[in-house]
């Protein structure tokens, strides 16, 4: 997907009480970077998640990668 328009994302939830994780992808290999965000949810309520790229973090393999490139929202 082309995004490169977007500032992020915006996710509408139906809650459980859970905690979440959207994740994204910017390249398709196999072991390339993940960029996540965490979000809560609110037990039988709706709600709209918005997730700004620039939030994003990157990981590989459940851990943090400091210093890595920004999620490329153009392809994502």
């Amino acid at each position: 997907l082309n995004l490169g328009q977007w500032q992020g994302t915006v996710l509408y939830t139906q809650g459980d009480g859970q905690r979440y994780k959207w994740i994204l992808r910017d390249n398709p290999g196999w072991d390339s970077l993940a960029y996540c965000h965490s979000f809560d949810t609110q037990t039988s309520q709706l709600t709209a998640v918005r997730i700004p790229f620039l939030e994003m973090v990157a990981t590989r393999r459940a851990r943090t990668v400091p210093g890595a490139t920004p999620l490329n929202p153009a392809q994502i």
